[in-house]
C-alpha cells in the first residue's frame, strides 16, 4: 500500500497495532512494524505519535512509553499530541500512578494543555478527586 504511494491513516495504525498488541509476543511484531515505519517519516512526530495511539487502545501502555522515549532518543522532540497521547495510553488502562508519574516527569511550556488531557482523563477514569488537586496545584502556582 505504502509501496504505491497511500499513507495509512492514525486510524489504520490504530487498528493494525491493537491486532499485533492481541498476538502472542506481541512486542517483536509491534517493534518489526515500527522499525518498517520509521524510515519512510523518520523527522516526522506522525508515525511515532501514531503508534503510541494504537498501543494505548491495544492495552500495552507501556509500549506506548517505549516509543515516546525512542522519539526522544532519535532526536524528534515530542509535541503536544504526543504528551496527551501517551497520557491517554495510561489512563484508559486505568495505570493511574504511572499516568501521574509521566504527568509530573514532563515540565514544560505546554503544562496547561498537558493539565487538561490529563483531568479529563481522569475524569474518564472517575477519578475526579486527584482531577480536583491538579487544579487546585495550578491554581496555587
Amino acid at each position: 500500500m505504502q509501496d504505491k504511494g497511500h499513507e495509512p491513516t492514525r486510524n489504520l495504525f490504530r487498528a493494525v497495532i491493537c491486532r499485533l498488541c492481541d498476538m502472542e509476543n506481541p512486542e517483536i511484531h509491534f517493534f518489526k512494524l515500527l522499525e518498517m515505519q520509521l524510515p519512510r517519516h523518520e523527522t516526522n512526530s506522525m508515525v511515532y505519535n501514531s503508534f503510541i495511539d494504537g498501543d494505548g487502545h491495544g492495552k500495552k501502555p507501556e509500549l506506548a512509553r517505549e516509543v515516546f522515549e525512542m522519539m526522544q532518543r532519535n532526536g524528534i522532540k515530542p509535541n503536544v499530541c504526543s504528551h496527551a497521547l501517551t497520557l491517554k495510553a495510561y489512563l484508559r488502562n486505568e495505570r493511574i500512578s504511572d499516568a501521574l508519574n509521566f504527568f509530573k516527569a514532563m515540565h514544560d511550556s505546554k503544562m496547561d494543555v498537558k493539565l487538561y488531557s490529563m483531568v479529563v482523563g481522569l475524569c474518564g477514569v472517575k477519578r475526579t478527586d486527584l482531577a480536583l488537586n491538579f487544579f487546585s496545584e495550578k491554581n496555587a502556582e
